[in-house]
């Protein structure tokens, strides 16, 4: 897949950094409840209802597609995005990824495999996606929540 760009550790930081201040971690180093967080520094965090049974789904694919329709009901924001996978470094041993918005789908159900070493697990991880231009970003952290913050 064309235009995506692994970041190494200081172009990951300076990212998280700028985009979840209240952070005094690396979310991806140590086990971190990123809405926690938001929730107790002040961040307005709108959690997104859903009824997923998160444990029944049939494939992978189905999963991943249920997890992007669910996150983005009211469209997914145009432009870049920080794709970073928490507990899970990618194959070359960097953080996350910078992708087009529109690229996301095909990433997480078909390509993801040739940057991460294993398949995401929907049931027991979590995903973190920062919207670059409108410093929005959503979540999922151990399926239970699904979340979205604007970070300005």
């Amino acid at each position: 897949m064309k235009n995506i760009r692994e970041l190494n550790n200081a172009e990951f930081s300076a990212i998280i950094n700028n985009a979840l201040p209240f952070l005094h971690i690396n979310p991806i180093s140590e086990a971190v409840c990123i809405h926690a967080e938001a929730y107790k520094s002040g961040v307005d965090v709108n959690y997104i209802r859903s009824n997923v049974d998160w444990e029944g789904f049939s494939s992978l694919t189905e999963a991943l597609e249920t997890l992007y329709y669910e996150l983005f009901k009211g469209g997914i924001p145009s432009g870049e995005l920080l794709f970073f996978y928490p507990f899970n470094r990618t194959k070359k041993g960097n953080y996350g990824v910078i992708l087009k918005s529109s690229q996301l789908l095909d990433f997480l159900i078909k390509e993801h495999l040739k940057i991460y070493p294993e398949c995401f697990n929907v049931e027991m991880c979590s995903f973190g996606f920062y919207f670059i231009d409108h410093e929005i970003f959503y979540g999922m952290e151990h399926p239970d929540f699904l979340y979205s913050f604007c970070v300005r």
